[in-house]
Formats: structure tokens, sequence, C-alpha cells
């Protein structure tokens, strides 16, 4: 009879052991939302690929290539989405020139990022499709110089630009340096 007792309240301390262990802190993690680029072609004939992800612990999950104008409003939290389920307007948290302009007027919703339009000058020496004379900051014509890809190394965490993704905090950082003068002028002068 003890040792029936004795078995139960065992099995008993056991299931809510492991109860309260699985409901821990550790053991559940909300996905946080992170945005990147990568800077290949694409088939949308832009310079570069814009992706988000939902992180969970150290695991990036749900990856979601993004059209320009889809990235501005997910980034915005003008939209609800699963990348940002707060609505968080990430340009105003991080400082960053963009976001939707809605005209007074017509109610019409312009998404707008001048540091997106500037990407491509990463890369190029100039503008790689006919039709425009603008001058991109590469010092090498399809890619960065060989210090520019180091400096991008150092700064952004990324080996090839072309094939992985600058992400999270690393892009936050990009896309307020690709409107900082200065910071432009210093990854010009890097051979």
């Amino acid at each position: 009879m003890f040792l029936r007792n004795y078995r139960s309240v065992l099995l008993k301390i056991t299931v809510i052991f492991f109860f309260f262990i699985s409901f821990s802190g550790t053991g559940y993690q909300e996905a946080r939302p992170v945005f990147g680029v990568a800077f290949g072609y694409n088939q949308m004939n832009e310079f570069y690929h814009l992706v988000a992800y939902q992180r969970v612990g150290s695991n990036l999950i749900n990856k979601r290539i993004l059209r320009r104008d889809e990235f501005i409003y997910y980034f915005s939290g003008f939209y609800p989405s699963k990348y940002n389920p707060n609505r968080i307007n990430y340009f105003d948290k991080y400082e960053i020139w963009g976001g939707i302009y809605v005209d007074s007027l017509s109610g019409e919703k312009i998404p707008y990022c001048p540091a997106l339009d500037s990407l491509w000058k990463i890369r190029y020496s100039e503008y790689p499709v006919g039709g425009s004379r603008e001058r991109g900051w590469s010092n090498s014509d399809l890619n960065p110089s060989g210090g520019q890809m180091q400096y991008l190394n150092q700064r952004y965490h990324v080996k090839d630009i072309r094939n992985e993704y600058i992400i999270d905090t690393n892009f936050v950082q990009l896309l307020r340096d690709l409107t900082d003068s200065l910071w432009i002028e210093e990854y010009k002068r890097v051979n």
C-alpha cells in the first residue's frame, strides 16, 4: 500500500515538474522581426534582395523575399504582418529617413526610403543598366573593391554581399549610413 502511494506521489511530482519546466521562461520565446538585404540582381529588376525573417532564439524562420514597397509597408508598421505584428514604425525607432507618405489631397499612400534608392551604389561604380549617368560609390565596376569588401565585412559582418544578407542591426546601420554624407565619402575613399 505504502509503495503504491509513494509511486503515485512521485509520478504526480514528476508530471508537475515537467509541466513547469516546459512553460518556464526558457521554454517559449516570442518571434522577433528581422529584416535584411543582399546585393544580387533579382527578378523584380532591382539590384538587391530585401528579406524579412522571424527570429526565435538564434534561429531565423519564415523567410520572405520582399519587394521595395512591401518592405517599406512592413518596416513602417503601416500594415500588420507576422514580420511586424506590433506595427512598430522602425523608420522612426531607428531614425531612418523613410515611411509611408499619405497625400493630403488624394489620400494616395506613397512608400519612400531614399536609402533603398542608393543601395546599388555600394556595389556598382555606375548605374548598371542604360539610361542613367548616375555614379555609384564602388571603386570597381561590378563589385566593391577588395578594400571596400573588407570594410563592409568589418562594419556589417558580411563576406559576400551578392550571396549573403546583411541583417538585423547591421541592416539598420546600413540604412542609416546610406543617407550619411560623411559615411558615403569614407566608403568612396576605401580602395
